[in-house]
């Protein structure tokens, strides 16, 4: 159940915010007595008093440990939870509903109840922050939010239930890494890479980064950093892993995409396909001395940067192109050793090819 307010709903013992403040200062709320919102309240909302509305462009800093429950944070509005603070979620049912924002440098635990963000809301996990939750507990509705704002790649995505048209930022990375937690491999909306503090680091998605529902935007990798789709193991169709894209996949800005190194990694977009990384930005590619498989459902628009589909020896790289294809001023090279491979199906039955 997802829970608003609206001016004629309230009972006695409902709580909203009056103005920003912190969460554990009477001055920060209104509390309802049956026929008028009292302020300053005469405490600070906690778990078993009614609704507790956070209105907009109110935003309430968590600087003491609290639990609540029945919290709603409406559009413009925000959570602040500090270093060293736990908000915790009381329950049954949905505690916490989130049009506007939350923000979590301490702890969210929301084991026990359920958070729910809704189109327009974000949940911010930022550094140092952690989130206590479960796929049955933190729900991302189409139109939500969760900004993964950690700096290790090696920090597991916070157990969640995302819709097909949510989002799932990622932007924090500072520096080389591989994902391990099995949480990366839930099936997620769209997914946004962009991450230029990466700086030279390399980042290994290891197989798990599979299930997008949605789109694929690679914006930034940092100034020599690259991603790997799965850089040594094996993700494919026969091995029931294979890396599946059901929007677009579009690489931009300073950025470079490796599908693998010495793995097996097949990756197959149900939309389009644009390639437009910035010309400095180096060279992206399907694989070193494995075997890298990019297929197209969509159209491709290879508009600038370079793509290597093998730069080792006996490394094979294949583009498999089912719509249109247009190169408009990106290089297609095979610059493996002896035995490399690279080939480009052009496998559509009306498909035009277009080359500059």
């Amino acid at each position: 159940m997802i829970f608003g307010r609206s001016v004629s709903s309230q009972s006695v013992g409902d709580f909203q915010s009056h103005q920003t403040g912190n969460w554990n200062a009477t001055s920060t709320w209104e509390k309802w007595d049956g026929s008028s919102w009292i302020t300053p309240a005469p405490n600070s909302p906690v778990v078993g008093f009614g609704l507790i509305a956070i209105r907009y462009e109110h935003n309430i800093t968590v600087t003491a440990s609290v639990t609540a429950d029945h919290v709603f944070v409406d559009s413009g509005g925000g959570i602040f939870i500090n270093t060293g603070r736990t908000f915790t979620i009381g329950g049954p049912g949905t505690g916490l509903s989130v049009a506007g924002i939350v923000n979590v440098a301490g702890s969210l635990n929301t084991i026990n109840a359920s958070t729910v963000i809704s189109s327009g809301g974000k949940l911010v996990r930022r550094q140092g922050g952690t989130i206590n939750s479960s796929f049955l507990t933190l729900f991302f509705l189409s139109g939500a939010t969760f900004e993964h704002q950690v700096t290790s790649p090696n920090t597991a995505l916070s157990a969640a239930t995302f819709d097909e048209g949510s989002t799932l930022l990622i932007d924090g990375f500072t520096g080389g890494g591989s994902l391990s937690s099995t949480n990366w491999s839930v099936p997620l909306g769209s997914v946004i890479y962009d991450c230029p503090n990466q700086v030279s680091g390399s980042v290994n998605f290891a197989g798990l980064l599979r299930a997008i529902r949605g789109n694929l935007d690679i914006v930034n990798t940092g100034a020599t950093g690259r991603v790997y789709f799965n850089s040594t193991d094996t993700s494919s169709v026969a091995a029931l892993s294979p890396v599946a894209i059901g929007g677009h996949f579009f690489i931009s800005g300073t950025s470079r995409v490796f599908l693998t190194s010495s793995g097996t990694v097949e990756t197959y977009v149900s939309g389009d396909f644009i390639f437009g990384p910035a010309d400095a930005a180096g060279t992206s590619q399907c694989s070193t001395t494995g075997t890298g498989m990019l297929q197209i459902e969509g159209n491709t628009i290879m508009r600038s940067g370079t793509w290597d589909f093998s730069s080792g020896t006996n490394g094979n790289g294949t583009l498999n192109l089912n719509g249109n294809v247009f190169t408009l001023g990106a290089n297609l090279i095979n610059t493996g050793g002896s035995g490399a491979q690279g080939n480009m199906n052009f496998n559509g039955s009306s498909g035009s090819q277009t080359f500059d």
